[in-house]
């Protein structure tokens, strides 16, 4: 009742039971956000320091000559700073710092403080090392991962301060929402401050927040330059990544949008100008992608984006957006597209091939047949070794095709790259001038791989001749072979690539370089830069074919007038090389066994007969597969098969040396043809594919195979 007689008295002791309650909470507040505000900004600090000290010494490593090793120690010794303040407690010009007094935050703290020492020590051996720490190196990966440990270390010390902060500002609440009840009689008003007090709370949180976002941002910068252009003024600001994407010093004069498309390739300039200004006039987004060259004429994809703000009459003000280095995914794609390319040129050609070995095949059989028999005319038997040579010349190149289009090779086995490029030492010396020096760099230890040993020699060969062309007979040679792990980048770059153990061999010149134009096609068959007469074009086409079928990949690196390396990528194998000694045959030995020979061209079928029964074999002939299976199983005297592979009428060679065997497992099978398509190996059983003879063949070719292939026990 007195509290009803004297609403004042109870107004003023409710008021001052509010402002206690208000007082305290206000003070609790803001003292719980002076003890935890401070030691995360301290941790923001820590990430800001390191990351700034990682940006600088990449700078300080790529050469750039206003960044000295102690500019990146003081950024280290600054993140130190501030993780010992919150063990220790201190201030700066901004925060006064007490100890920590949570055991979990203070060993997290106490962890990134190791982290940090051990940034301080990877870079100081990289920085001793930058001579041979470049991007990419294994010293530049274990930077990084060092950095990245550090940085998520000094963020799972905001983290858990953040959850100390919640859990006390939790209990506080509930204390808080305790005296709100016992001083209910004053509940609107209490509430009404209290909500001010919320208010308060909140904003701090927000700036706290606001201050994360800051770094998170400036972490994002580090991947993805800004920039804005103030059309009043004509100024663009960049941020300092988006400086290091165009290649300017961090400290370079106002910018415009003219010094921009100045350093745009010439070739993408007007487009890139163009689209500007039509997004300007329509107050649209633009996202554009253009080249641009850097000094060491090494192309970068950049890829620009931004949107306009217009005022009320819809006239542009500002543009402001990203730009982003996107040129390894640019390289990624072509890669894609000229595997593709060269997929579809192998088919083509393989094709071609073919038809050409049929016909190959039967001038050559005819002329070794012509040339048995003898003539009594001079001029004819001279007449007949031009057509033999001629068609030899013409077999010589229809092989060059089917070895770039061919996708699989039947000698394949594990091969020592170093043993094989050392007995070719030689070899190599007879192939270069005098002029040329070699340097052999092989790895003592390298791992084998699964190649053809005679299809590399080729490619090895050819890419030495390539060199040597390159350095005008004159210069230095550097074969290289190494042991190496490709990771998940290298892969990316590379489509159809897969991480893991790889045989690298290098071979690098000090020639003219190949121009930029010109290395998207340099592995097409019949393409070639030099002059008529000095090269075919399929060279570098065979290696790209050989490197495929061993299921590596090849890359290049060429910089005009310093030279070019080739890149081979083999992958690891842990087969080990098995040495069999080929018994030798006489040059053409004969036989009396009986022999199926199975052909859909009349032509190449008949010469097949005489050249068989020359040698003394008895010889019956099918034109296709279905007649060639009844006849085995009418005639139980055929000791050998020898049939084409690609034949017309539903039946290929494989399938009717299947169907054959099945019936006859004591039957030896030879298969022939200019050209298999992988799709019929595949769809096939191939146990029957490493005994193909290859059209177009001759007379001691066939004679020896066949004598082989009976004698196989």
């Amino acid at each position: 009742m007195k509290l009803v007689k004297h609403p004042i008295l109870w107004v003023s002791a409710a008021t001052v039971g509010i402002v206690l309650v208000l007082v305290f909470s206000f003070f609790s507040g803001r003292s719980m956000v002076s003890r935890y505000a401070p030691h995360m900004n301290a941790a923001q600090k820590v990430k800001l320091e390191a990351t700034m000290a990682h940006l600088w010494f990449e700078e300080f490593i790529s050469g750039d000559v206003s960044i000295d090793i102690d500019l990146v120690s003081g950024h280290i010794d600054q993140a130190e700073w501030y993780a010992n303040v919150m063990l220790q407690g201190g201030e700066d010009a901004h925060s006064a710092f007490l100890p920590l007094r949570d055991s979990e935050l203070i060993k997290q703290v106490e962890k990134t403080i190791e982290e940090i020492h051990a940034f301080r020590a990877i870079a100081t051996l990289r920085w001793r090392q930058r001579s041979a720490s470049g991007i990419g190196s294994d010293i530049d990966q274990e930077f990084d991962r060092v950095f990245r440990d550090l940085i998520a270390a000094a963020d799972d010390v905001v983290v858990r301060q953040q959850n100390a902060m919640g859990r006390e500002l939790r209990r506080f609440q509930i204390v808080q929402w305790g005296l709100i009840v016992f001083i209910g009689m004053a509940g609107l008003l209490i509430g009404w401050l209290l909500k001010k007090y919320e208010d308060r709370i909140s904003h701090d949180i927000h700036e706290l927040e606001e201050s994360q976002d800051l770094l998170a941002q400036t972490q994002r910068l580090a991947l993805i330059g800004s920039w804005h252009h103030d059309l009043a003024n004509g100024v663009v600001q960049l941020s300092e990544q988006a400086r290091i994407i165009l290649g300017l010093e961090s400290d370079a004069s106002p910018f415009s949008f003219n010094s921009l498309l100045d350093r745009v390739h010439p070739d993408d300039r007007r487009s890139v100008d163009e689209s500007y200004q039509q997004a300007l006039k329509n107050g649209l987004p633009l996202d554009v992608t253009y080249r641009t060259e850097s000094p060491d004429n090494r192309t970068k994809h950049i890829n620009l984006h931004c949107n306009v703000i217009v005022d009320a009459r819809g006239n542009a003000l500002t543009a402001a957006g990203f730009l982003q280095d996107v040129t390894t995914q640019k390289e990624s794609e072509e890669a894609l597209r000229r595997a593709q390319k060269m997929d579809a040129l192998g088919q083509l050609t393989g094709g071609i091939a073919h038809d050409f070995n049929n016909i190959l095949g039967v001038i050559i059989g005819n002329t070794n047949l012509l040339r048995r028999r003898g003539s009594v005319d001079p001029a004819v038997d001279a007449r007949t070794e031009t057509i033999e040579k001629a068609a030899r010349r013409a077999m010589l190149l229809t092989r060059q095709l089917l070895g770039f289009s061919r996708h699989q090779s039947s000698a394949i086995t594990a091969v020592s790259l170093s043993r094989t490029i050392s007995q070719m030492a030689e070899l190599i010396s007879r192939a270069v001038t005098p002029q040329i020096e070699v340097d052999y760099r092989l790895s003592s230890d390298l791992w084998f791989t699964m190649i053809d040993p005679g299809e590399f020699q080729d490619a090895l060969l050819n890419l030495v001749i390539n060199s040597r062309d390159a350095m005008d007979g004159r210069g230095y040679l550097v074969i290289e072979a190494r042991n190496e792990f490709l990771d998940e980048e290298h892969c990316l770059r590379n489509p159809g690539t897969h991480p893991g153990k790889h045989v690298r061999l290098s071979i690098g010149d000090t020639g003219e370089g190949i121009p930029q134009k010109y290395r998207s096609r340099i592995f097409e068959p019949f393409f070639t830069t030099k002059s008529q007469g000095k090269g075919t074009g399929l060279g570098l086409s065979l290696v790209y074919a050989f490197v495929k079928r061993s299921k590596g990949h090849i890359t290049l690196e060429s910089q005009l007038r310093r030279g070019t390396t080739f890149h081979l990528y083999f992958p690891f194998t842990d087969r080990t090389p098995i040495s069999e000694p080929a018994e030798p045959l006489e040059q053409e030995p004969k036989g009396h066994e009986t022999i199926l020979a199975v052909d859909d061209e009349t032509d190449l079928l008949t010469v097949a007969r005489e050249t068989l029964e020359v040698l003394g074999y008895n010889v019956v002939t099918a034109p296709d597969g279905r007649q060639a299976l009844r006849m085995i199983g009418d005639d139980p005297t055929i000791d050998l098969l020898f049939s084409d592979v690609v034949m017309p009428g539903g039946m290929n060679g494989f399938e009717l040396a299947e169907q054959a065997t099945r019936r006859r497992p004591d039957l030896r099978v030879l298969l022939t043809s200019g050209y298999i398509d992988r799709t019929v190996v595949n769809r096939n059983n191939n146990a029957f594919s490493s005994n193909v003879l290859s059209k177009p063949y001759s007379q001691v070719d066939l004679a020896q195979r066949v004598r082989r292939t009976l004698d196989r026990t």
